[in-house]
């Protein structure tokens, strides 16, 4: 599931029941803030960095929340204390298992009681306790059920997690994350003195052909690929002239010796030698 499908189901949904603007913005913003996480699903999310980036009001968002999940497209748990609320998109592909553990062993709103307190209440006062009763019997056995078919499903998903392991990345992967990073391209051109940050890319093109033609493996990670790329860029504009300052005809003459001849000044205590 990726970013334009997650959209288009949503605006399928806002068609069969009332949205607001409010309710679009806040859930855009999660699914924004997923994407930022290199879809990273469930993931954690503080309430004041939302209050702060929509600027809305506490309550206001605690309701749109509740309104997204009736709905099906959002899935959140709160925490006690400090600890950031646990986002995830049913729709999408769990990637922290950690994270989804919690969704299991938390169960789910016991719907049941409502409905029971509900029905009880309806039926007059003399009745109240035997139909809260029989809501509290009939939520927990459907909390139960949940619970169990939730634990099912984690480890399901931690063993296919297992059979699957990450992609080792390539040169590709390593050359488009540099790229993506505006300030590193700039502080690298301005490091290795090029003409502007477009040059780069240019040159990490020649590296990955380097990397190739010397049979050389993909790095471990981003960070040694970085740093191997500008070592390597170095040492081209020392060995070969397209990559730096081309050498000088003229070298500059050594410190003690004349470059030529120079006029005898009139008055300095030097005589002149006689033509021999």
């Amino acid at each position: 599931m990726d970013y334009f499908k997650l959209a288009r189901n949503f605006w399928a949904s806002a068609r069969l029941a009332k949205t607001t603007p409010a309710e679009i913005s806040v859930f855009f913003f999660l699914l924004h803030q997923c994407n930022e996480r290199y879809w990273e699903n469930p993931f954690e999310l503080h309430m004041i960095e939302i209050e702060t980036g929509l600027n809305l009001p506490r309550k206001t968002i605690t309701q749109i929340r509740d309104r997204l999940r009736k709905r099906g497209v959002i899935d959140f748990l709160t925490r006690k204390g400090s600890a950031p609320a646990v986002y995830r998109f049913p729709e999408c592909k769990v990637t922290n298992a950690e994270l989804f553990d919690l969704f299991a062993t938390s169960p789910s709103p016991q719907k049941g009681n409502a409905k029971g307190n509900a029905k009880g209440n309806a039926k007059g006062n003399a009745k109240i306790e035997k139909g809260n009763a029989k809501g509290n019997a009939k939520g927990n056995a459907n909390a139960n059920d949940t619970l169990l078919d939730k634990k099912l499903k984690t480890k399901n998903i931690k063993e296919s997690i297992k059979e699957k392991p990450k992609p080792k990345p390539n040169f590709e992967d390593f050359i488009s994350e540099c790229l993506s990073s505006e300030i590193w391209k700039e502080e690298t051109a301005k490091n290795l003195q090029l003409d502007s940050a477009g040059t780069i890319e240019t040159l990490l093109s020649d590296f990955r052909s380097h990397c190739i033609s010397m049979g050389l493996e993909p790095h471990e990670s981003t960070k040694f690929f970085k740093s191997h790329f500008i070592r390597w860029y170095r040492q081209e504009r020392q060995n070969h002239p397209p990559y730096g300052t081309p050498p000088t005809n003229n070298p500059r003459p050594s410190r003690g010796s004349f470059a030529g001849k120079l006029p005898i000044v009139p008055g300095c205590g030097i005589e002149r030698r006689p033509d021999s």
